[in-house]
């Protein structure tokens, strides 16, 4: 981070040191030689005397709240922080920090966060797809992305899914609102067993299907038994005769 980062002495100078640097400009050295004699930023040594100049003492304007712990270029890096590592914790960003000799509490980071619009949410659950999947995603939503109302009415929507008894936890990742499932956000999820049961379910724009519970593992052949039973002896007229997507 040393390399990326460099973080500003924010400490102000006191009278003592103020009166230095006013000593120093009376006898006529220069703002670069007294900055370099001192160890202060030009910047800093300007200031001093531009103030004892313009209002005749060196006492800095009052402020409003308490200055902020990070600069400009700390608050870019501390952007460049969650937005590469999501899940980083406000801990792991604290000794991130702390590497470059800079202490901050973990309630200022989140503050700082917020300030960004970076907020702390629970990652969305979303199936474990291959590039060549979600790409076949994308090209099935473009041919159909001038689609009239009818059109999708007529569109059967079925999935199966399997309820366990033990999953994992949710995790919280640092976003800024309106990315929820950007991939960098997102926790893979995989269908795993662990004990439970499974269901088949459709709908379409006119209603709902039937929630039919599925016995062991569902493969091609169980799925065409679901659409037979379902679909002929339940009688079920939101289904007769539409095509049916599965997704």
């Amino acid at each position: 981070m040393s390399n990326q980062l460099s973080v500003k002495n924010r400490r102000e100078l006191t009278e003592c040191e103020r009166a230095k640097i006013i000593a120093l400009s009376e006898d006529g050295q220069s703002v670069r030689k007294i900055s370099k004699k001192l160890g202060y930023p030009k910047s800093t040594v300007q200031d001093t005397i531009s103030r004892y100049k313009t209002k005749g003492g060196t006492n800095s304007a009052p402020r409003c709240g308490r200055p902020s712990l990070l600069d400009e270029n700390a608050k870019n890096y501390l952007r460049e922080i969650v937005e590469n590592k999501p899940r980083i914790t406000a801990n792991e960003i604290q000794k991130d920090f702390a590497e470059s000799d800079l202490q901050i509490s973990t309630k200022t980071i989140r503050t700082h966060l917020h300030d960004l619009g970076l907020y702390s949410r629970f990652a969305a659950r979303k199936p474990l797809l291959t590039v060549s999947q979600l790409q076949n995603r994308l090209n099935w939503c473009i041919e159909r992305r001038d689609w009239s109302i009818k059109e999708w009415n007529e569109i059967i929507w079925s999935d199966e899914s399997r309820f366990c008894l033990f999953s994992d936890g949710p995790q919280r990742v640092w976003r800024e609102n309106g990315k929820r499932f950007n991939l960098e956000n997102l926790v893979p999820t995989v269908k795993h067993g662990g004990g439970g049961v499974m269901v088949w379910g459709c709908f379409c724009g006119t209603g709902l299907g039937p929630l039919v519970l599925v016995e062991g593992k569902l493969n091609r052949f169980g799925y065409i038994q679901i659409l037979e039973t379902t679909y002929c002896h339940a009688k079920i007229k939101l289904i007769m005769g539409f095509r049916l997507a599965v997704t």
